[in-house]
């Protein structure tokens, strides 16, 4: 990450502030550091917590002293970060107002932020239209339910409402309720691997998360093969926004691939479909890895409003 030694700034009363950079952790292919503005006595004046990951850095934190503030301190941090990884995507954590002014009057003076900045706004452009589109399509196929329809119909337009709904969640304007779906078949037993992986025996985790997620439920006993196209969306941007988040589940791929062994996630099977209810980053993971089932404890919710028609029996 460069050398350590002092980059004086220029232009404030802070000339002979100085610039280091310094790796704090590194772990499954994921830097984290912390740059540094100080004065001549060593005292921190600014300082930029970043995450690097493949090809992306990530901002986590920027703060400056109140006596410091105003100065470029942030600035320079920012734009330090840039020259040390040319060619990676910034991406900016949870900011507070101050850090939001901060992104944007860079994204108006940094070459290299702005066309970031507009490719971001096609990218937001591009959306709305596909927004647009699926709105629509949502509109016709909530409009043609019908009573008496073919359950394996029903089955289809579900699937395709609750895609289009997984993919802009509060944006798309959900149907009063949702036919009967037809019954869900049993996933099939998972063996000692699935996919390839070895099953990590033993008590699945978290899976004390049922009761307190369902009130009307029945696990299938075992632990099952789930094919990957079960769930709508897999991979670590469609499933997370926080920088961190994708961080884990890109480095969580790492760790299965070298092991080759994955544990059971948990997924619920309601009206809809099937979700994950434990297990997110391992599924994204899974996704970065080209999987195409995983191990996992299966519930079915039978709750009358949004469950299904049980398996038990069938």
């Amino acid at each position: 990450m460069g050398d350590k030694q002092g980059h004086p700034f220029r232009g404030n009363q802070y000339t002979d502030a100085k610039i280091s950079n310094d790796v704090t952790a590194s772990y499954g292919g994921q830097v984290n550091g912390t740059l540094r503005a100080q004065d001549a006595g060593g005292r921190t004046l600014a300082y930029l917590d970043w995450v690097r990951y493949g090809g992306g850095v990530s901002v986590s934190m920027v703060e400056t002293a109140p006596e410091a503030r105003r100065q470029g301190l942030a600035r320079k941090l920012v734009e330090r970060l840039l020259d040390e990884n040319p060619g990676a995507r910034l991406e900016w954590g949870m900011t507070t107002p101050e850090g939001t002014a901060l992104r944007e009057k860079m994204e108006r003076s940094n070459p290299r932020l702005s066309e970031q900045a507009d490719r971001d706004r096609r990218d937001r452009e591009y959306a709305a239209r596909a927004l647009a589109q699926d709105r629509a399509e949502y509109a016709r196929l909530r409009d043609s339910f019908a009573p008496g329809m073919d359950p394996g119909e029903g089955n289809r337009v579900n699937d395709r409402l609750s895609e289009i709904d997984a993919r802009w969640g509060g944006d798309i304007d959900r149907p009063a309720a949702f036919p009967a779906k037809a019954k869900i078949p049993d996933y099939p037993a998972a063996g000692a691997r699935v996919d390839g992986r070895e099953v990590i025996p033993g008590p699945v985790d978290n899976a004390s998360s049922i009761s307190s997620s369902l009130d009307e439920y029945r696990v299938l006993p075992g632990v099952r093969e789930v094919p990957m196209t079960a769930i709508p969306l897999t991979k670590p941007r469609d499933l997370f926004y926080a920088a961190n988040d994708i961080a884990r589940a890109n480095s969580l791929a790492d760790r299965i691939k070298d092991s080759r062994k994955v544990s059971p996630l948990v997924v619920v099977n309601d009206r809809e479909g099937t979700y994950v209810l434990e297990g997110a980053h391992r599924l994204a993971a899974l996704s970065v890895l080209g999987a195409r089932s995983f191990p996992a404890l299966v519930v079915e919710d039978l709750d009358p409003e949004t469950g299904v028609e049980s398996t038990e029996g069938s």
